[in-house]
């Protein structure tokens, strides 16, 4: 029996249908499906809707569910639709059945399924890397790979990086969990620490008004091991140092250079960096000029400190390096 449809091959001609959008109608398994679908299908979506909308009263031929090809009635995968002016009808037909008809662009077609090919590996990918995820207590480093989160903080790039390999590979070394998990403690930890840091803050007091020279007394809360060399667009050599913070009981901070009385000196730059780790977290007395600080009452500057010495009682360390 021959076929009278009005979208039959042997009546449609290429010149008077024009391509629209495609479209994947294959199956999506449950683990992708909270996903939605990928940015190429809904880009095609949209156009699809944008040309509708600019030719109201269309019609649309074909079968009552989705998938069936409007030329030869098979069910199909990929697919694209088209658009005839003639009768302002919409037409969806199958990646087959398109190519036999020379209708839409082969490139096109070819694109679109490269692409939503590529999305599909990425979500099975990412349904193993989530199983893995919650077996590891990792949750939190795959929402921060998805989120919109752009932190340049350590654990939140380090965490996206470790899921991007995670996703890739489906699985990471115990080393590296026990890793993420201490990144995910430090930023859940992250709210209790700054209200005890504002709380610190607040009960801070000023740095006294000292005339010239003062006797500092405190912790060393920080150190840092600097390089020498030729400081840029100036014409004096920058000698090797280690730049401490010092805080007073009171809580005020002093920052500048820890004098070579604390075990550092020009002949010493090998013990540079284990000189610093070895300050961080002793006490100090040393005498110093001290300038308040324009921005902060709280903290200044300490310059040519001279009788340094460090309190290393109930210590463990070594009092030489």
């Amino acid at each position: 029996m021959s076929r009278k449809d009005a979208f039959r091959p042997s009546v449609i001609d290429p010149t008077k249908f024009e391509s629209v959008s495609q479209h994947y109608l294959g199956p999506v398994s449950d683990d992708m499906a909270d996903s939605g679908i990928c940015d190429e299908m809904a880009e095609q979506q949209q156009i699809l809707e944008e040309h509708q909308a600019a030719h109201p009263g269309f019609t649309v031929a074909g079968h009552k569910w989705p998938g069936q090809c409007d030329c030869c009635g098979a069910r199909y995968l990929w697919g694209a639709t088209f658009y005839t002016a003639e009768t302002n009808t919409y037409i969806s037909i199958g990646g087959i059945c398109a190519g036999k008809l020379r209708l839409g662009s082969p490139e096109a077609m070819k694109t679109f399924r490269e692409q939503v090919n590529t999305w599909r590996v990425h979500q099975e990918r990412l349904a193993v890397a989530r199983t893995f995820a919650a077996t590891h207590s990792l949750q939190m480093m795959i929402a921060l790979f998805l989120g919109k989160d752009d932190s340049r903080e350590f654990p939140e790039v380090t965490l996206r990086d470790m899921a991007g390999k995670l996703i890739r590979y489906g699985s990471i070394s115990e080393k590296q969990i026990a890793f993420a998990q201490k990144l995910i403690a430090q930023i859940q930890d992250r709210p209790r620490l700054q209200a005890e840091r504002e709380a610190r803050d607040e009960n801070r007091k000023p740095i006294p008004a000292f005339l010239k020279r003062a006797t500092i007394e405190g912790t060393i809360i920080s150190a840092k091991f600097q390089e020498g060399g030729w400081v840029d667009g100036k014409d004096f050599y920058q000698p090797t140092c280690i730049k401490i913070t010092i805080e007073h009981a009171d809580g005020w901070r002093v920052w500048g250079t820890a004098p070579a009385d604390l075990g550092f000196g020009d002949g010493q730059y090998h013990s540079g960096e284990a000189t610093a780790a070895f300050l961080k977290g002793k006490k100090v007395r040393l005498d110093a000029r001290v300038t308040v600080s324009d921005k902060d009452s709280k903290f200044g500057f300490f310059k040519r400190p001279t009788k340094a010495a460090l309190d290393l009682t109930n210590t463990a360390e070594p009092a030489t390096i």
